[in-house]
């Protein structure tokens, strides 16, 4: 710790209140910090609308508890935004995107006989836009810029790659990185060209922008929506078309692996239990009037004479307006270029148990069509730019905030505290550190 006699260059990367925290808390610690953080980037502010209503989505962000009986917007107008005007003035903040982290030298699984792989630093790259580097070189160092050619000026129009190199990294991004596929740990069959062509449709919503698409959604006749997943997110965009399912204008199909949908949401004594609680109980009310009054049409029905019953239908068995598919995994996802529909093939395999609506898992294989998909099925670590690292599973093991690289950590949701976490992470880092001498 720099005004402890020691010294540590860190990268905090994330956009969201967890990467402002650790910043902070490294900051206050002494230690030269650089901070990837862009609140225009940050979901939790974009979409803060929706995370206002449910304080645990955001509170364990906060190191003083007492600040969770405060709104999101005011946290953001203070408590953070002190904090960024903090580190802004005294440290290095970037609102720049994050495209990788490696080691400077060493390979992903390369070891150096004696010592750790922390003899090379890490290299955090990242991209920017070129003539904003151009508009700071001139305001630094305008006799320079005065040398640099028209043909050269030209020539900086698209984004540019640079870096950084750290002695240490805490990755903070899992908060702002939802899932980006429907599929079993990946794409499923189709999905990927359905992405690649988002253009051409809108009806497929990931992650945060998901519950605001579900929230926007109104309809004037009926529709069917499909929910992927059954987690904190799945169980907000739910809430936000709660009065469309109550109004009989829209039907919700939430396929979800989980035996028991929601099971884990209503487990927690919070208010999105609570609400989210409230609205089912409506639901299941619902369709128990409408049981209801299909077995007195029914029963009339059947007390018909049969040259009676020939000139009129028999009543149907109402379809619940929340059908829940437990158990299952989307399988393929497809859109026909005449229908305005998207066509979901899941599965559900016997070994898996099924709690919730069992009749639905009777057959292994159905596909099912819908106006609108909205894929919230929980939060994932971006491993996809931390590939040049030596991580090998442990990000997938979810081990905690330490792993097998050493000096590279992450912050997650988890039973532990984020500040516990950098706890944790701090008395990690002082095990690489001695002294300096006076």
């Amino acid at each position: 710790l720099l005004n402890r006699g020691f010294f540590m260059k860190i990268a905090i990367i994330g956009n969201n209140p967890a990467a402002i925290e650790a910043a902070y808390f490294y900051h206050k610690l002494g230690a030269s910090v650089g901070l990837f953080y862009d609140r225009e980037q940050d979901p939790f502010w974009k979409y803060r609308q929706f995370f206002n209503k449910y304080p645990e989505s955001w509170k364990s962000f906060l190191k003083s508890p007492n600040q969770s009986e405060i709104e999101l917007d005011s946290l953001y107008n203070s408590w953070w935004n002190d904090q960024l005007a903090e580190l802004e003035k005294e440290q290095d903040v970037k609102k720049l995107p994050v495209e990788r982290v490696h080691k400077r030298y060493l390979e992903p699984f390369e070891q150096v006989d004696g010592k750790s792989r922390l003899v090379d630093l890490f290299r955090v790259v990242f991209t920017q836009d070129p003539q904003e580097v151009l508009k700071a070189q001139k305001e630094r160092n305008p006799e320079v810029f005065e040398t640099i050619s028209p043909e050269v000026l030209n020539s900086l129009k698209h984004q540019m790659e640079s870096y950084e190199d750290f002695d240490l990294v805490v990755d903070a991004s899992y908060f702002n990185s939802p899932k980006k596929w429907i599929g079993t740990g990946d794409y499923a069959l189709g999905e990927k060209t359905l992405k690649d062509h988002a253009h051409m449709h809108s009806g497929l919503h990931y992650g945060f922008e998901a519950i605001e698409a579900a929230a926007n959604f109104k309809t004037d006749c009926f529709k069917e929506v499909a929910i992927i997943g059954s987690g904190e997110m799945a169980a907000m965009a739910l809430i936000e078309m709660a009065d469309q399912i109550l109004e009989k204008k829209l039907r919700v199909f939430v396929i979800t692996y989980e035996a028991q949908p929601f099971e884990q949401v209503l487990s927690r004594n919070t208010k999105l239990a609570s609400s989210l609680e409230e609205v089912l109980s409506y639901i299941e009310k619902l369709l128990a009037s409408d049981v209801e009054s299909f077995l007195e049409k029914k029963d009339e029905w059947d007390k018909l004479d049969d040259f009676v019953k020939v000139k009129i239908p028999k009543p149907t068995e109402p379809i619940p307006d929340l059908v829940y598919f437990a158990g299952h995994n989307v399988m393929a996802v497809d859109r026909l270029v005449d229908q305005n529909r998207y066509f979901i093939t899941c599965e559900v395999p016997e070994f898996r148990e099924v709690k919730a609506q069992v009749e639905n898992a009777k057959v292994p294989l159905k596909t099912i069509g819908v106006e609108q998909i909205f894929v919230l099925n929980g939060k994932m670590q971006d491993t996809d730019k931390l590939r040049g690292l030596h991580l090998n599973r442990s990000l997938e093991k979810k081990s905690g905030p330490i792993h097998e690289e050493s000096g590279f950590y992450t912050l997650s949701k988890s039973e532990q505290e984020l500040h516990d976490q950098m706890e944790e992470i701090t008395q990690n880092m002082m095990s690489f550190f001695q002294k300096a001498q006076d």
